[in-house]
């Protein structure tokens, strides 16, 4: 059960929700936009999210991925150049965890269906970048690659740094009714605080972001077959394949 509120003050926007689940867990959010031009909008947002709270297919934004378990408030500035450029930046704080976050974007959208984005982020254990392209190849195709690389100047890991790259094709016919997509990623992580998360295609209702550490490649497929309006087919086939150990848990 939820109860949700959106208002607008002018250039000012309002919005949250409060939800409790089947076991009397808590859950909120609440936040603002305000847009003092057509080029420029800040935010600011608070999340609380109990230990216990339960919501198989909730969407609210958490910085671990679910909404459980999690406190903390996010500030954040956004930036439309209209010439292609588009510039953001956000500041974290989670109080009771005493962990913290910056992340500054600058992406990059074209007219010749060639987009990318650079990001930076810095936690309190290390910092990332992130650079990311896709590439429109036609109206059936695309092509997304990505390299990431982390670093932790911590004293326990001697100034360790990991790395990935992935690249993936991505097909959709003209009907719409047959997508498939097939991504193949490598990794060198020597250190699980450096560990790399990468958000996965999936089937109806899946969700899949896993964290790679260790030597070794990730590759997956999927497959999506409407037979017709009443039965729609998902598939997909995955796999981590380590070269620094001999099994995994």
């Amino acid at each position: 059960m939820s109860v949700d509120g959106y208002a607008v003050f002018g250039r000012i926007r309002l919005f949250g929700e409060t939800a409790i689940d089947i076991g009397g867990a808590f859950a909120a959010v609440a936040g603002a936009l305000w847009s003092p031009s057509g080029s420029a909008e800040f935010s600011v947002q608070y999340r609380n999210y109990s230990r216990d709270y339960v919501s198989p297919f909730g969407g609210a934004y958490s910085s671990g991925g679910k909404t459980q378990g999690e406190a903390g408030i996010s500030v954040g500035a956004k930036w439309n150049t209209y010439r292609k450029w588009i510039f953001r930046s956000s500041l974290e704080w989670m109080p009771s965890e005493k962990t913290g976050k910056i992340v500054a974007e600058a992406e990059y959208l074209s007219e010749n269906n060639l987009n990318g984005y650079l990001r930076f982020t810095k936690r309190d254990n290390g910092e990332s970048i992130r650079l990311n392209i896709l590439w429109q190849i036609s109206r059936m195709f695309e092509f997304n690659t990505r390299g990431e690389v982390t670093h932790a100047p911590d004293d326990k890991l001697k100034g360790k740094t990991g790395g990935m790259f992935f690249g993936e094709f991505i097909y959709s016919s003209l009907s719409g009714k047959l997508g498939a997509s097939f991504r193949v990623a490598p990794f060198f992580i020597p250190d699980w605080k450096l560990r790399i998360y990468t958000y996965e295609r999936d089937v109806l209702y899946g969700f899949s972001v896993p964290a790679l550490s260790g030597k070794g490649i990730r590759w997956y497929a999927n497959l999506r077959w409407e037979a017709c309006r009443w039965l729609t087919a998902w598939f997909k086939f995955a796999q981590s394949g380590y070269f620094d150990r001999d099994k995994t848990l």
